[in-house]
């Protein structure tokens, strides 16, 4: 039997978006723009730098980021490479870090080094103190046994860790046909994205995405009727399903053109997350399955 509907990986829709819209503008951030064909071009970078980082396809990877597009990138790049991407809440604190990182079993963990006033960097060493001391290739932190690699984006080296930029020049020693065979091994019904709840009642559950929620973004998108005449105005985060499906997944089906927003122009009068980008970027309780 058939399925009811095409069943396509997510890291596939900027690959088709390029082609679809190659040189449409596909997100605004802070001045910086992306046609689709250029957002294609850096997830492309990113997915190989992250094979050369050797995340392997099932590998959870948590990214503890504000909204900036380093987020989008990663999103598809993991997409890409078979692996899993845990979102983490950036209000999240050095506790609810410890948590989701030790229950998803998250082995690379991507963040910033400060955003605002919120110094993520400190709170990882906090932790994993094993940063200073340990390989950064391979840290198995004593709170999270299954941590091997954390990844900062940020102005500088720290010790214990691996700096975005560093990892971004390593792509070229992966060829494009190797992130072409690991993306085409992706399986659509298998796991995407584990994104946590809130907690409100609890410890926040691990809720299970396959590649098949773009069903959902494609039905929503018909229901609004979205066209590439579209812009997105994305305040929300990206860690939360409203941000990621109405935002860069959206985006990608329809052609619309993201705006992306920081924390740091709307702090006054909107509970948002700040960020700034890197001038130098170029490019246990259960878990759910819906």
């Amino acid at each position: 039997m058939s399925d009811w509907f095409e069943k396509i990986p997510i890291g596939s829709l900027v690959d088709v978006a390029a082609r679809r819209f190659e040189t449409k503008e596909a997100l605004c951030f802070e001045g910086y723009r992306w046609t689709f064909g250029q957002l294609k071009e850096d997830v492309d970078r990113v997915a190989r730098s992250l094979i050369k980082l050797g995340i392997r396809p099932g590998e959870k990877v948590a990214l503890w980021m504000p909204n900036r597009p380093e987020w989008i990138h990663t999103l598809f790049a993991v997409a890409k490479i078979g692996a899993v991407l845990v979102p983490i809440n950036t209000r999240f604190r050095t506790n609810d870090l410890e948590y989701v990182v030790r229950q998803s079993d998250a082995k690379t963990l991507i963040t910033v080094d400060r955003s605002g006033p919120v110094d993520y960097l400190g709170m990882v060493r906090e932790l994993c103190p094993e940063v200073e001391t340990g390989d950064p290739s391979d840290l198995s932190p004593k709170t999270c046994p299954e941590l091997r690699r954390i990844v900062v984006v940020g102005d500088t080296n720290y010790r214990g860790t691996v700096r975005w930029e560093s990892i971004l020049s390593s792509a070229e020693a992966t060829p494009s046909r190797v992130l072409e065979q690991r993306q085409q091994m992706v399986d659509p019904d298998s796991p995407a994205l584990i994104m946590y709840t809130s907690g409100t009642t609890g410890f926040p559950k691990g809720v299970v995405h396959t590649h098949n929620i773009l069903r959902n973004v494609n039905d929503e998108a018909n229901r609004m009727g979205m066209t590439p005449r579209d812009v997105i105005l994305m305040y929300l985060p990206l860690f939360h399903a409203f941000g990621l499906y109405e935002g860069p997944l959206m985006s990608a089906m329809t052609g619309a053109r993201t705006f992306l927003r920081p924390y740091s122009t709307l702090s006054k009068r909107c509970n948002l997350f700040s960020a700034k980008r890197s001038p130098s970027y170029t490019a246990s309780t259960p878990i759910f399955m819906v």
